[in-house]
């Protein structure tokens, strides 16, 4: 791990750990730095806002499955980002009772809108993305994201392999046929 990355990691460490006993909404950045010893200015040169570092930690979990497993399915690379979740439930529902205009559904959305087309262009080599498959991907991303929520805030739930299945079977079939 670099040490820019590295860096990144102790925020999130300090922010998961702070989660335990404040609400999201009490955690301010000036509490996040302070708690783990670094400046103000070295949170922001990494992170725009906390959401931003909740992005991330997001973004670490799901792009390292994605990386490590460069011939998994689109099945078994969401079953694994839905484990995660799973395993991290504690945190996530704490995330997720935020509401407001910086909420993190719109960092989701717009990360899953990314993996989406990364996924595309790198392992399908889809050159070019139309405008009816950006409206398919933006639509099934912001379906998935709300729904996900909805999962992890309901305990007991779905095992993550089956939700999984769920998730892929209300896919739009013309990204369907290229992901499956």
């Amino acid at each position: 791990m670099s040490l820019h990355d590295n860096t990144k990691q102790i925020f999130a460490d300090t922010l998961t750990n702070l989660l335990k006993t404040i609400p999201f909404n009490r955690i301010t950045v000036q509490r996040i730095t302070d708690t783990c010893g670094a400046s103000r200015q070295s949170f922001y040169y990494h992170f725009k806002d906390k959401y931003d570092l909740v992005t991330w930690i997001y973004k670490t979990d799901s792009d390292r499955i994605v990386n490590t497993s460069p011939t998994a399915s689109w099945w078994e690379i969401i079953s694994a980002i839905l484990e995660v979740m799973e395993q991290k439930r504690s945190f996530y529902v704490k995330i997720f009772r935020e509401e407001g205009q910086n909420n993190l559904i719109d960092y989701l959305v717009a990360y899953d809108v990314e993996l989406y087309t990364r996924i595309l262009r790198e392992r399908k080599e889809v050159i070019r993305l139309d405008e009816s498959l950006l409206f398919s991907i933006e639509y099934h991303s912001y379906a998935c994201v709300h729904m996900t929520k909805r999962w992890i805030m309901q305990y007991p739930h779905k095992a993550p392999k089956k939700y999984a299945q769920e998730l892929l079977s209300v896919m739009p079939s013309n990204i369907r046929e290229l992901l499956v």
